[in-house]
């Protein structure tokens, strides 16, 4: 486990960060707009295309999305 320490003022905050390890690689085929799209997302944060794709799958399982239907 990773603990951060931040002193904030006469405050100390402690973040406690779970860090799951990515090291399974997929690949896959999608149209030129999807690939356009996350790579816009992607550049506006300053992140991966890869991290996005995490993100989006992270927030389908948060919200219950377990079938295609509910998408």
């Amino acid at each position: 486990m990773l603990y951060y320490v931040i002193h904030i003022s006469l405050y100390i905050v402690i973040l406690n960060y779970t860090m799951d390890k990515k090291d399974e690689l997929i690949a896959f085929r999608t149209t030129k707009g999807n690939l356009n799209y996350l790579k816009q997302l992607a550049e506006s944060d300053e992140r991966s295309v890869s991290y996005i794709l995490n993100k989006m799958i992270e927030k389908c399982r948060e919200r219950g999305i377990f079938a295609v239907e509910q998408l």
